[in-house]
């Protein structure tokens, strides 16, 4: 749902929590794949949408700072011609040349960084 917005997935997301609450309840050590799933619905994940070059030595270092950091809910999308059937938006912003990175939160994204020192400063 996050990349796409299609709430159908969202909403087929909540009927099955609905169907196997109970299983859920009872045992959720049954289940932790189906509990952990659970959380993505009670709060958003951050999105980090990166564009630009991807032969970028840039691009290494913010991968490596993305994974340094504790973000247990994470959605990650390059931006690019090549996933615009998966996410629509990245059409919107794959088409600059310059390595960007957007970070969101609730679908409300900060400004734009372009380096791995400035992405440090914002996840801090």
């Amino acid at each position: 749902f996050e990349l796409t917005g299609n709430e159908q997935y969202k909403q087929k997301a909540v009927d099955t929590l609905k169907y196997y609450s109970g299983r859920l309840m009872q045992y959720p050590y049954t289940m932790p794949g189906l509990l952990a799933a659970s959380t993505w619905l009670e709060k958003s994940p951050a999105e980090i949408v990166i564009t630009g070059d991807r032969s970028s030595s840039e691009l290494t270092a913010i991968r490596r700072e993305i994974a340094s950091q504790y973000l247990p809910r994470k959605v990650m999308l390059f931006a690019d011609d090549t996933n615009t059937s998966l996410a629509p938006f990245a059409k919107l912003l794959g088409n600059s040349t310059e390595l960007t990175v957007y970070y969101c939160r609730d679908q409300i994204c900060n400004l734009p960084v372009h380096s791995a020192e400035e992405l440090k400063a914002l996840l801090k």
